[in-house]
């Protein structure tokens, strides 16, 4: 008797026959089964960093703006001198930006003679995050 029909026989349930089990390689299924755990936690965690992004908060883009001012725009648009109020560039707030985003957006895309152009240097929704802060910043007062 072959070793397949001595399985049959064995693997008899209510007086079915019930079919011989196929060879079981057990270190292949643990790979494929981790290789698929692992590939659709990549495409959770992927699509919630898409969601996270996608669903920036104005407040986000307010602590964006600010940094990316810091960095790029005080040097010459803020006082670099405590007890000197005088600037290379002009000062800005809310009143400069409100209701001239788009103008103000391509000032600092494209620059001006005397300021330089960020387009290679700025992504446009970092100078979006830019104008955003922008329009929290009270006038600064004249001594």
């Amino acid at each position: 008797m072959g070793r397949n029909k001595i399985l049959a026989q064995e693997n008899r349930f209510e007086g079915e026959l019930i079919p011989p089990l196929r060879a079981h390689v057990p270190g292949k299924f643990l790979k494929t089964g981790s290789f698929l755990v692992l590939l659709i936690l990549a495409q959770v965690l992927s699509l919630q960093a898409q969601t996270a992004s996608e669903n920036r908060t104005e407040r986000d883009a307010v602590i964006e703006g600010k940094g990316m001012f810091q960095q790029r725009c005080s040097v010459c648009h803020l006082p670099l001198v405590v007890d000197d109020d005088r600037t290379y560039g002009p000062r800005l707030s809310a009143e400069t930006v409100t209701g001239r985003e788009a103008i103000i957006r391509e000032f600092i895309r494209r620059g001006t003679p005397r300021m330089p152009g960020f387009q290679y240097g700025l992504e446009p929704n970092e100078i979006d995050s830019i104008i955003a802060y922008l329009k929290t910043v009270k006038k600064a007062e004249s001594r």
